[in-house]
């Protein structure tokens, strides 16, 4: 591959995960930041960190230049639509080869939630742009219990959960780097659209339940109402709209909407996805 791949949201947990396994691969990457964000865990060998504003397009065209192809992540907002199509236009102009795409299970499914709106509008800018893409579409990650539930689980021994036995087949964000990686070096992922799951489906009883026999002490699951959720999530600082976007995903995982096994991931990797139990076993320290 002669130019660079563009990484955009580098220093996020799905893009710096996938900087990480090109870097390792020895691709040159460009890899995007917000001015102020630390990037330190993103300085490796064959990266270029170069700051990357979506609301200064002089920037976006900025970034593209020698780049060859690019993986794709926008900030979670009402205005993604606007970002993608931002880069998708200078993409065009730059002759850019490729576009993998990171969107999100379910964009399809109907009544669709909000968040797979804003995805299903910018597969289609990407679609529609004449340009090669890949659109990856993972579920729920498992390193949310390292992040959004981590505190309580340190500190209480307890995953708050709003959507009772609602299952989902969680993916290891690792396996979606993974996964980055063979569709970008292989031209028969060219426009296909890939759902990536775990090989099961759990529900946060038996996520607790792994987790304990994990660390070696008692995790315990408390079901909580949308309103004792909502007031949590105010309290870690997230805005209205992003608490009730979360709030509409965690009424769609009661019905069902996560519990869906594919094997793209398997078929991808020629191996299982990571399962929850090795997952656990690998982050025990974190809890």
């Amino acid at each position: 591959m002669s130019g660079a791949i563009l990484v955009t949201g580098a220093t996020g947990r799905t893009g710096s995960e996938v900087v990480q396994v090109l870097s390792k691969n020895g691709f040159h990457i460009k890899a995007t930041a917000i001015t102020g964000e630390s990037t330190q865990h993103i300085k490796l060998p064959n990266v270029e960190i170069i700051n990357m504003n979506y609301e200064e397009p002089e920037s976006v065209k900025s970034v593209i230049q020698g780049v060859e192809k690019i993986f794709l992540v926008t900030p979670v907002n009402p205005k993604m639509a606007d970002y993608v199509n931002l880069l998708v236009e200078q993409a065009k102009i730059s002759n850019i080869k490729h576009i993998v795409y990171l969107s999100a299970m379910g964009v399809e499914a109907e009544p669709n939630i909000q968040i797979g709106k804003w995805h299903k509008q910018a597969e289609e800018i990407i679609e529609n742009s004449g340009i090669p893409y890949t659109i990856l579409r993972p579920n729920s990650y498992m390193q949310n219990y390292l992040t959004f539930y981590l505190n309580p689980i340190k500190t209480q021994n307890v995953i708050y959960i709003s959507y009772g036995t609602g299952k989902i087949s969680l993916i290891d964000v690792r396996d979606v780097a993974e996964v980055v990686l063979k569709v970008l070096t292989n031209p028969k992922h060219i426009n296909r659209k890939y759902t990536l799951t775990g090989s099961k489906t759990l529900d946060n009883y038996q996520v607790a339940e792994i987790m304990s026999n994990a660390i070696g002490r008692r995790i315990r699951c408390q079901e909580i109402t949308s309103v004792e959720e909502k007031k949590m999530m105010k309290d870690m600082g997230f805005t209205d709209w992003f608490i009730d976007m979360l709030v509409e995903l965690n009424e769609a995982w009661k019905t069902g909407y996560g519990a869906i096994v594919e094997p793209d991931v398997e078929m991808i990797l020629l191996r299982p996805a990571t399962s929850f139990e090795q997952f656990c076993k690998e982050y025990a320290d974190k809890w």
